[in-house]
Order: C-alpha cells, then structure tokens, then sequence
C-alpha cells in the first residue's frame, strides 16, 4: 500500500529499515526548517492577516483572531512530523496498530473537544490544533520507539 503513495521510502524501507529512518530523519529536518519558518512567519504575520481578512486591527474580535492564528500557526509544523511516523507504520505493515491508534486519538479528540466545551473559554478554543497534533504525534512517536526496542 504505501508504496503507490510513496514509491522511495517503499524502496529504501525494501534494502534496510536503517536507510528508511535515515531518509526519514532527514525529511523531517526539512519539515522543521520549511514549516519551522512558516510557523514564525504565520506567527509574526497575524496582525496583518487579521487586517487582510478583516479589515480591522484594534477591536477586540481582532485581537482575539490574531491570537488565534499565533497559537494556530505551530499545528502544521506538528502534523507534518507526524506523518512519517504514519507512513513509517504503514511500511511495517500495521495496520493494527494505526486502527488501535486512531480509535485513541478520537478518544483524546472527543475527551478535550469535552473539556474546551465545558471550560468556556475562548482562548483555550485557540490551543485546540496544536494540542491535538501534539498528542499525535506523541503516540505515534512513543508507538514506533516501543517497537523498535
């Protein structure tokens, strides 16, 4: 299966499973770099999004929007170092453990969508993305280090 998706890494993960996480180490390093910039870019640009998208700066809708793109801007620097490790899953043929995994992180979706509904505060609607990716990207890291020892 990964391999119509990704034809490299299906043949590097083929020779040696070393090469594989070598190729992926060093995309990731390029992942941290491209969406590392982005996310500083997205984070220092947010006022001017916020009066692109608006047309207002100083009301108070404003300010909490540009707050929330701030606290937006480092969830797709998260997702993308996330998704060699579903790939890397998906080369060892486990799909188990990405069935297993899913079924958590709904749970973890479901249980903080929960929390943000009943705390009540708009601002913690803001660390929404970012939390959610984080703990993704935690299983599956903690995941494919349990079974590589």
């Amino acid at each position: 299966f990964p391999s119509h998706d990704n034809p490299r890494a299906a043949q590097l993960y083929a020779v040696s499973t070393s090469k594989w996480f070598g190729f992926k180490a060093q995309i990731n390093k390029g992942y941290l770099v491209v969406f590392g910039i982005a996310a500083v870019v997205i984070y220092i640009a947010a006022p001017q999004i916020v009066w692109l998208l608006t047309g207002a700066i100083n009301t108070p809708q404003a300010i909490q929007t540009k707050g929330f793109i701030q606290l937006f801007a480092a969830a797709p620097l998260v997702l993308a170092l996330s998704a060699n490790n579903v790939l890397t899953l998906l080369l060892e043929h486990k799909y188990a453990a990405l069935f297993y995994i899913s079924v958590f992180i709904l749970v973890a979706t479901a249980l903080l969508s929960c929390l943000l509904i009943f705390w009540g505060n708009a601002w913690v609607l803001g660390w929404y993305p970012l939390a959610i990716e984080t703990v993704c990207l935690g299983i599956y890291t903690y995941y494919i280090k349990q079974k590589a020892k």
